[in-house]
């Protein structure tokens, strides 16, 4: 029995050290483990004391248990141990401050955003100072505005500049000191009338620059719309010695909106094809009823027409192939008609050259007789087929036609 027990004090001697090896190891483990959370612990807390953005969290009840340094910087002390409906009573201009850019009361504006922790145990918020951000995207705004503002004054100062040559031919013939009287009389009114639509025309271009569209609505006829036109490229025409074919149905719809806009818009077409023709050559305008109380305008030079490496961009703002060009002409002719809800695009040159650009504008719903354009056109006039009466005009260098 000695022995025995011997030998069973022996094994559990032996079990002791095993299990006494075991727990030193659980014990070692458990330390080891206590270490890394701590040595985590701390990193998160630098972490997160570092981090570019204020960091709060709160318990079930609400209140704030911990805080970073910059939500401490945003929201001021105390912040620990209190509530967080009265941090944001003290600190924020709004009922609610998370979910949303607020405003602090200092003036600085903060993103929050709210996480809920696990459990149930409360919530994590995050503060992000968006301050400087927003104050970078005022700038880029106010930026965005001046560059439409800067485009917006550069087709200004191409829209004038037409009626303005219009106006300087006007006064150079009123400085002839062997004018006739009644002539001088007709120029000066017409030198008024230039300088009265440049007027109108500011006004106008700055209300469509607003996004106006085609300013206030009238109907008006398209015989009124190419008389204005006249009115506006007249002289120029006539300097040019170029003949102005216009062919006009007996009837088509009524347009709707800024005569003067559109046919300011529509002078830049003139314009452009005056640049390129020589005295004796023509600008052949055609009016077309179209489907469905649509209305067709086409203006065909004999021009060299269009190099198709540059067909795609002629219409793009800035745009130019001549040296003192704008770029903006056909791109005022393109905005202005999608304003009155039309479309305008280039046709492919006929056999004999030339440009030719249709434009299609809705009509005002009712068809009217075509008012006289009252335009006193030197030439010939004839009739053409389909009840269609084709004036065609040869101005003269020497004058202005009244």
């Amino acid at each position: 029995m000695s022995e025995q027990l011997a030998t069973s004090y022996r094994v559990l001697e032996r079990q002791v050290e095993h299990l006494n090896r075991e727990l030193r190891a659980a014990r070692a483990e458990r330390q080891r483990q206590r270490a890394a959370r701590e040595q985590l612990a701390d990193r998160l807390e630098k972490l997160v004391q570092t981090l570019p953005v204020g960091v709060l969290v709160l318990n079930a009840e609400g209140r704030v248990t911990e805080a970073n340094a910059i939500a401490v910087a945003l929201l001021g002390e105390p912040l620990e141990g209190e509530e967080w409906s009265d941090v944001i009573a003290r600190s924020y201009q709004g009922e609610d401050g998370t979910g949303h850019e607020v405003q602090l009361k200092g003036g600085r504006w903060v993103n929050i955003s709210a996480r809920p922790l696990e459990g149930d145990s409360g919530r994590i918020l995050v503060l992000d100072d968006v301050t400087e951000t927003r104050r970078l995207q005022q700038a880029l705004e106010r930026q965005h505005r001046l560059s439409a503002l800067g485009e917006v004054v550069a087709r200004l100062a191409h829209q004038v500049r037409t009626p303005l040559a219009s106006a300087l031919l006007y006064a150079e013939h009123l400085g002839d000191p062997a004018l006739a009287p009644e002539k001088g009389l007709r120029f000066a009114a017409r030198l008024h009338d230039n300088l009265r639509h440049i007027e109108h025309m500011v006004d106008d271009m700055l209300a469509f620059a607003r996004g106006d569209g085609p300013g206030q609505g009238e109907h008006f006829s398209v015989g009124t719309l190419l008389e204005r036109l006249r009115r506006l490229v007249g002289p120029a025409v006539a300097e040019a010695g170029v003949d102005w074919a216009i062919e006009i149905p007996d009837r088509v719809p009524a347009l709707y909106g800024n005569c003067d806009i559109l046919a300011s818009a529509l002078a830049n077409l003139v314009a452009n094809s005056l640049q390129v023709l020589h005295p004796g050559e023509s600008i052949h305008t055609r009016v077309r009823p179209g489907d469905d109380g649509w209305i067709e305008l086409e203006f065909q030079d004999q021009g060299p027409g269009i190099d198709p490496a540059i067909r795609e961009r002629i219409f793009e703002p800035f745009f130019t192939t001549r040296a003192r060009g704008t770029g903006l002409g056909l791109a005022v002719v393109r905005a202005t008609v999608s304003a009155f809800g039309g479309d305008i695009r280039l046709l492919q040159e006929p056999a004999g050259g030339g440009a030719t650009f249709r434009i299609r504008l809705p009509g005002a719903g009712m068809e009217q007789a075509l008012c006289s354009t009252h335009v006193h056109r030197s030439g010939r006039t004839g009739q053409g087929a389909g009840g269609v009466r084709t004036h065609i005009q040869r101005t003269e260098t020497s004058g202005v036609q009244s």
